[in-house]
């Protein structure tokens, strides 16, 4: 593979992910309108809300990394402004 085709594919996956995100946002629109003719429409934000934040909270738990691997907290670590020496 040459440096050309990688990137290629790069632009290539940008402009699917663009394509399906369109898709998606665009049948969004459906899912709503169907969904309004069960659900209140304040409850139905929520419930629009509370799916909407699963994902990042799901992303969050499985790729962000261990505390172990992040170091120390800074508020673990001594603050070098301070002159108690």
């Amino acid at each position: 593979m040459t440096p050309g085709d990688a990137d290629r594919r790069a632009r290539d996956l940008g402009v699917l992910a663009l394509a399906l995100l369109a898709l998606i946002w665009g049948y969004n629109w459906v899912v709503m309108k169907v969904g309004l003719d069960y659900v209140r429409p304040l409850p139905f934000a929520a419930l629009r809300t509370s799916l909407g934040v699963l994902p990042p909270l799901i992303a969050r738990a499985r790729f962000a990394p261990d505390r172990d691997e992040m170091g120390p907290r800074r508020s673990d670590e001594e603050d070098p402004r301070s002159d108690d020496e």
